[in-house]
């Protein structure tokens, strides 16, 4: 079986300020998924993983970001 790996980055400006100061966003990402079973190329069971690693800003104030993601698939046979 294939283990599709995914590496990203992503940035965003929001379309609201903080105290008058313009929003914005970056996160670098990477997951990994596995298939353990699937019929007529369909997935009914699977597994995804993802760790994303970020900032938000505005003006002087910052907070940094780790999310984590976990998602287990299951379809009706």
């Amino acid at each position: 079986r294939e283990l599709p790996v995914r590496v990203g980055y992503r940035t965003s400006a929001f379309p609201f300020q903080f105290d008058g100061v313009s929003v914005s966003e970056s996160l670098v990402a990477v997951g990994v998924g596995y298939v353990f079973l699937e019929q007529a190329d369909y997935p009914l069971a699977m597994l995804d993983l993802g760790l994303e690693r970020g900032r938000r800003s505005a003006g002087p104030d910052e907070e940094n970001i780790w999310r984590a993601t976990f998602t287990l698939r299951l379809s009706g046979f």
